[in-house]
């Protein structure tokens, strides 16, 4: 999942916290399935799910515990 978050700390004066401020609308990444945070190319698109790779792994099975 992607959280759009405010990191302005309010100071700069400069800025004024205006639209303009590179930290007011931070893109922040997350899996959907244990919710860690991740960069967005550690994060895997699965059924219409963002997965990291310890996630993805998990939804398939291994041919070891597959009965015969």
């Amino acid at each position: 999942m992607i959280k759009v978050v405010d990191e302005c700390v309010r100071a700069c004066p400069e800025r004024m916290c205006n639209s303009s401020c590179p930290n007011l609308n931070v893109k922040r990444y997350y899996c959907d399935c244990c919710g860690e945070e991740f960069e967005p190319d550690e994060l895997y698109d699965y059924d219409g799910e963002m997965l990291c790779k310890d996630c993805l792994v998990g939804k398939f099975t291994t041919i070891e515990e597959m009965e015969l």
